[in-house]
């Protein structure tokens, strides 16, 4: 088990040549919370592509999908690896998204939040495939920001960005990068589906 702890987010660099996404200012932002591994899950039975394991989370197995793909085929391919185990990545704490962004090194890639259609603000609803809310110390500074900073549904999807470490950016559906999974048990919440389809 990890004790409590906090990091703090020290984004330096800006995001991938893109200019729907203007480059952001370093942010203080920060959570503090640990997640317990489900107790009736054992990480032995997760597929044996998932061996990138962390401190922050010991009941999790990760993969990286090195492929770039569209978030909805990314979030097909974690999903299939063992049914109601994998998912795209859930950031549990500052800890794990901090360890996950060390692990797998320069790359960019999706992870499991979501926003649902029509929320009333850029920053309304996020939530984890697994259901939990997505935590607003999690994003970079001036993220989200649904591409213009009014919310229309432009950008309802995240990824990380490794110029910026490992604070969350949102992206269009359609945005292709690479991935990282998680295998810990927990399948994709019922009202999420919903949310995804």
């Amino acid at each position: 088990m990890v004790a409590g702890c906090s990091f703090h987010f020290n984004s330096a660099g800006t995001a991938p040549t893109d200019t729907s996404r203007p480059d952001d200012a370093p942010s203080d932002a920060r959570i503090d919370a640990d997640a317990a591994p489900d107790a009736g899950f054992d990480p032995a039975t997760c597929p044996a592509s998932y061996t990138t394991t962390v401190t922050a989370t010991p009941g999790s197995r990760y993969r990286v999908i090195a492929t770039a793909q569209d978030w909805g085929s990314q979030r097909a391919d974690c999903e299939d690896d063992l049914a109601g185990a994998t998912h795209l990545v859930v950031f549990d704490s500052d800890a794990e998204a901090q360890q996950i962004a060390a692990a797998v090194g320069a790359i960019n890639y999706h992870v499991g939040a979501v926003q649902p259609a029509g929320e009333s603000g850029v920053a309304v609803g996020w939530v984890w495939l697994t259901g939990a809310p997505v935590p607003s110390g999690l994003w970079q500074a001036g993220q989200p920001n649904d591409n213009d900073g009014i919310e229309d549904d432009e950008q309802d999807r995240t990824s990380v960005y490794a110029s910026v470490g490992y604070a969350l950016q949102d992206v269009d559906a359609p945005f292709s990068t690479q991935a990282v999974c998680e295998c810990d048990g927990h399948p994709v919440a019922p009202a999420v589906l919903a949310i995804l389809q």
